[in-house]
């Protein structure tokens, strides 16, 4: 599924945050058999720069898909703050934002066009002159890697490169929050390396990506920060550096 609106927006200052929860908690909630019940999400805090590519890690597909719906504005919540391109978002209120493009799988892609053509179709509002718009695509398939796909008929591709070329769409939108909630999916090595170029071109724009995914190697290899989710809280966030820093001393205390 692919949401997107162009509409442009005002770019806001170099250090603004892009997407900010605090306190977060979720109105879904488990149902337990002696009648209990707990958040599903509870006492969230992450906080999401411009230049910056996110990668959340956790379990539960379900759980990251919620979040991801949640700081995209697509779901409402329980308590807490989300503040999207300093905007507050209202706690019960779903709505579609001009700055926030989101992809949640690959299936909305058409199947009977191929790479290039669907690019084409879904970018021809953005402004740019045809030709124009096709060399930059070209450039892109090229920069990252995926050229592979250029002229393959969706249809032959396989659901992971099918959000990829959803993601690729990413690039020619005026959005300044991308997020790509995927974990359902895995991605090999050629596809991962094409999501950080990607990535790359959004937040060298000033723009900012969030990954949801259960993807530990592709998260790893195309994003700057990290959180890990687990039973509905983030143990975990900071910087990729950070992250694998800590597991390595870890692994050397436990040699």
């Amino acid at each position: 599924m692919l949401k997107r609106n162009t509409a442009m927006q005002a770019v806001p200052d170099p250090k603004t945050y892009i997407a900010q929860a605090s306190a977060l908690s979720s109105m879904e909630v488990y149902s337990f058999a002696d009648g209990t019940q707990d958040q599903v999400l509870k006492g969230i805090d992450l906080e999401v720069k411009r230049g910056e590519c996110w990668g959340i890690l956790g379990e539960e597909p379900f759980e990251l898909e919620l979040l991801t719906e949640i700081i995209g504005c697509v779901r409402p919540y329980g308590s807490g703050r989300v503040v999207l391109v300093e905007r507050g978002m209202m706690r019960k209120k779903r709505r579609i934002l001009p700055h926030v493009f989101y992809i949640s799988d690959g299936d909305s892609v058409f199947p009977n066009m191929n790479t290039l053509e669907y690019l084409m179709f879904i970018t021809a509002h953005s402004g740019i002159p045809a030709r124009q718009r096709q060399a930059d695509i070209l450039r892109l398939l090229l920069d990252t890697g995926l050229y592979y796909m250029t002229l393959v008929p969706i249809k032959y591709l396989t659901r992971p490169q099918k959000a990829v070329i959803s993601l690729m769409a990413a690039c020619f939108s005026s959005a300044l929050l991308v997020i790509f909630s995927v974990s359902q999916l895995e991605f090999d090595q050629r596809l991962s390396g094409g999501i950080r170029g990607i990535a790359e071109v959004i937040t060298k724009r000033g723009g900012a990506v969030v990954i949801a995914s259960r993807d530990c190697d592709m998260v790893q290899e195309a994003c700057t920060h990290t959180a890990f989710l687990l039973k509905g809280t983030v143990r975990h966030s900071g910087t990729m550096e950070e992250m694998l820093s800590r597991l390595d001393k870890r692994i050397f205390m436990l040699a």
